[in-house]
């Protein structure tokens, strides 16, 4: 994924987080939370703008792979409950999601990742938990 544009975070007092929005490219785009304990006390301006850009265009650049990991993760879930007696392999599944939101915990420095199911369970919404460094810890579904 290519990122083109953070805008500017904007703070919520009603979920007490910060929100934004990322522009994929110009007809797509998802929404960032950016969450901390302090949020009364961090004050997002220029310089810590442009740190939260990079990091948030680093941990996107694994996306991919992050969709592939919870394909894997969730595809026996799909294929053993939800699939009508149709099986689907980790790459079709994988082309299914379409990532949504990421949000970002400022004071563990840790992502989730929020995917669209494509439909693959009725329209619940799949959560997957990223590291700082990219990489995936674990998936679920909800709604």
């Amino acid at each position: 994924m290519k990122v083109k544009n953070l805008s500017k975070p904007i703070y919520n007092q009603e979920f007490d987080c910060w929100k934004s929005k990322l522009e994929i490219n110009s007809n797509y785009s998802i929404d960032i939370t950016i969450e901390t304990e302090n949020y009364q006390i961090i004050q997002i301006n220029q310089s810590n703008h442009h740190i939260i850009l990079t990091k948030i265009t680093e941990i996107i650049q694994q996306e991919t792979n992050i969709r592939f990991s919870t394909a894997n993760k969730l595809l026996d879930l799909y294929n053993r409950s939800w699939n009508d007696k149709a099986n689907i392999d980790c790459q079709t599944f994988s082309r299914q999601l379409k990532l949504k939101e990421i949000m970002f915990n400022i004071d563990k420095n840790s992502f989730q990742f929020w995917y669209d199911d494509g439909n693959l369970f009725l329209g619940h919404t799949i959560f997957v938990d990223v590291d700082a460094d990219g990489l995936f810890q674990d998936a679920g579904i909800v709604g």
